[in-house]
């Protein structure tokens, strides 16, 4: 006669190994997600960016030719306001690779003493 009672069949150490692999395949999509909110683009940045625009649509409407002093002084503006945004974002892409670096070793490191946490149970 089959036996019919499951009784070593552990549910919440199914679900718990469940929800653990289902985590650790979202564990990307998840680091993704909380750097776009860690790491949003500052005010400054976007400041210098609308600057930079600004100064370039000045520098297309100066004849270079017969304005060149303007022209010159116009565009070694937007050279330093350029310098510096590409200062800025590199600042801000090591952030987020240091960041997502962290995160995933943390993240990480949780799944594995969970799991040596579940094979010594």
């Amino acid at each position: 006669m089959e036996d019919t009672n499951l009784s070593y069949f552990n549910l919440p150490l199914f679900w718990t190994v469940t929800v653990c692999g289902i985590f650790g395949a979202f564990i990307p999509f998840v680091i993704k997600m909380f750097l776009q909110v860690i790491t949003r683009e500052s005010e400054m940045e976007a400041n210098l960016r609308r600057q930079a625009c600004d100064l370039k649509a000045e520098l297309g409407s100066i004849s270079m030719v017969d304005e060149f002093a303007k022209y010159a002084k116009i565009k070694r503006k937007v050279m330093k306001v350029t310098d510096e945004l590409t200062h800025q974002a590199d600042l801000r892409s090591s952030y987020t690779l240091k960041v997502r670096f962290i995160s995933t070793a943390a993240l990480y490191a949780v799944m594995v003493v969970l799991v040596l946490h579940l094979g010594y149970s």
